[in-house]
C-alpha cells in the first residue's frame, strides 16, 4: 500500500490518495489533503465523512465547511455530541431554525444527564428568557404528572 500512495503522490491523484490514506488510518496525511485541496472539491464531503466515522469532529467539520455544506458540519457535530459546536456553527452561519431545533435538543440531553443548571445557563446565554420558562415551566408540569411508587416526591 505504501508503494501505492508513492505512485498516487507523484500522479497527483488525490482521490486515490484519500482512499489510501483512509485504508491505511494516515489521518495526519488526511489533514493535510484538507488543507491541499479547493473549496470547490468533492473529495471535500468524502473526507468529512471519513473524518466523521472515526470521530475526528474538528476536522469533519472543517472539511463539511470548506465544501459549503453546513447542514453537514452541523449534523457531525450532533452525531458527535458535540452539542454546544452544533449550535455555534448553526448561529455563526445564519440558520435560525436549526438554532432553535438544536438548543431544544441540546437541552433534552443536559437534562437526560441531570444537568438542569447548564440547561438555565444554555438558554440564559442565549437570551432566550421565555423560551427557558417555557422549557421549565411544561418539564414541571411533566413531573407533577408522573406517577411516583414512593412517597419521595420526583427529582426534576
Amino acid at each position: 500500500m505504501l508503494t501505492q500512495v508513492q505512485y498516487y503522490e507523484k500522479a497527483q491523484n488525490t482521490e486515490m490518495l484519500v482512499q489510501c490514506y483512509y485504508s491505511l488510518e494516515d489521518y495526519s496525511s488526511l489533514e493535510g489533503l484538507l488543507d491541499l485541496m479547493q473549496p470547490d472539491d468533492p473529495l471535500l464531503d468524502r473526507l468529512g465523512t471519513m473524518f466523521s466515522s472515526v470521530g475526528m469532529g474538528r476536522q469533519a467539520v472543517d472539511a463539511f465547511i470548506k465544501h459549503g455544506s453546513i447542514s453537514s458540519a452541523i449534523d457531525t457535530c450532533v452525531s458527535l455530541n458535540q452539542w454546544h459546536d452544533a449550535v455555534e456553527l448553526a448561529t455563526k452561519h445564519n440558520q435560525p431554525t436549526q438554532v432553535s431545533s438544536l438548543l431544544a435538543k441540546y437541552a433534552q440531553h443536559l437534562l437526560d444527564e441531570n444537568k438542569t443548571i447548564q440547561v438555565m445557563l444554555l438558554f440564559g446565554r442565549r437570551k432566550r428568557l421565555i423560551i427557558l420558562i417555557d422549557f421549565i415551566y411544561f418539564r414541571q408540569l411533566s413531573c407533577i404528572a408522573r406517577p411516583t411508587t414512593t412517597s419521595t416526591p420526583p427529582a426534576c
